[in-house]
């Protein structure tokens, strides 16, 4: 397929569940290429839709390795907004005579264009052994990959509960491909990549998604305000009620976050009620003095007496303003 005379990209999907090998699968194949610009891990594994856009659209008979490149690689809504940029790029392309090879849990669920694109299909079936999958060589049918009757065939196999199926009787199965491990220096150097060009993906997506999504818009202040000690018990609760929050289940993602991000408090540490900031010496406030009293008996009953006035405290027009002041509202 990229060969001189034809000079057409080589598009190949390797289908699979998740740890039987596709990456290893992908790795090996490209590795044993005699072209001109041969495989190189660092240069050539992708994990994003824009590094597999320019790829296409600048290297010529050389390699394009998508590693897990849906469930990984793109957003969740790729196949239905970006499969449009992936298409017209490999038809703008097609003759640039490169390899490429992107990975996926199920070829049926790929867009039908894109399955028409493919001219080969590797079928994980178990670690070391892939079906060899090709389209039917036809005319009029718009099901060149024959999914339905494979579909019915593979049915039959179930009822019966056939533990050794016979894949030849699948009409695209060319035969099987039977594939070793890496070795262990490219083992670390793939799994070096991986984790370096994946984490890089994964911090963006989240970036963007910061400054789009409202949920973590609202966490990330609710964070920022909570952890300079501006909210109280009672503000974290018309809070919530103002933006239509539960504050049972923002408290646990609050706890959740900082526990995450190694911090030994919670929620319940940082949102004091005003009168436990004032007996916290190391917020600024003066410890109120002690009652004084001449006997038990009058000790305990003048400290229910300040319990129970503390427990109602008059309105304190500072305080007041203070929180009115982080909601946006006038006292």
């Amino acid at each position: 397929m990229t060969s001189a005379e034809v000079k057409m990209d080589a598009i190949i999907f390797i289908e699979g569940k998740r740890g039987l090998g596709k990456s290893t699968l992908g790795y090996k194949l490209l590795a044993g290429l005699n072209i001109e610009q041969p495989f190189s891990p660092r240069r050539d594994l992708v994990y994003s839709q824009e590094d597999t856009l320019r790829h296409l659209s600048s290297k010529i008979n050389g390699c394009i390795f998508s590693d897990e490149m849906i469930n990984v690689a793109y957003k969740r809504d790729f196949y239905q907004e970006g499969q449009k940029d992936l298409l017209k790029a490999f038809d703008m392309y097609r003759d640039s005579r490169n390899v490429f090879i992107g990975c996926i849990p199920f070829f049926v669920d790929l867009d039908k264009k894109i399955q028409g694109v493919c001219k080969l299909r590797l079928t994980v079936i178990r670690r070391g052994y892939a079906l060899v999958q090709m389209q039917l060589p036809s005319i009029y049918s718009q099901d060149p990959w024959d999914i339905k009757n494979n579909q019915r065939i593979e049915s039959k196999w179930a009822l019966r509960g056939t533990k050794n199926p016979r894949y030849n009787q699948l009409t695209t199965v060319k035969g099987i491909l039977r594939f070793g491990d890496l070795t262990e220096k490219q083992r670390v150097e793939y799994d070096s990549i991986k984790a370096e060009k994946r984490n890089h993906v994964f911090q963006k997506y989240q970036d963007e998604d910061m400054m789009t999504d409202p949920e973590q818009i609202f966490m990330r202040n609710v964070m920022k305000e909570i952890k300079a000690g501006k909210v109280t018990p009672k503000s974290f609760q018309l809070l919530c009620s103002i933006n239509g929050k539960s504050p049972e289940t923002i408290r646990r993602k609050i706890n959740t976050t900082l526990k995450e991000a190694g911090d030994s408090k919670r929620w319940k540490d940082y949102c004091l009620s005003d009168k436990v900031k004032k007996r916290k010496d190391k917020l600024g406030f003066s410890v109120p003095n002690p009652v004084k009293s001449v006997s038990q008996e009058a000790d305990k009953e003048d400290i229910n007496i300040q319990k129970n006035t503390q427990d109602t405290p008059p309105l304190d027009p500072i305080k007041a303003e203070n929180e009115s002041d982080l909601f946006g509202f006038e006292s």
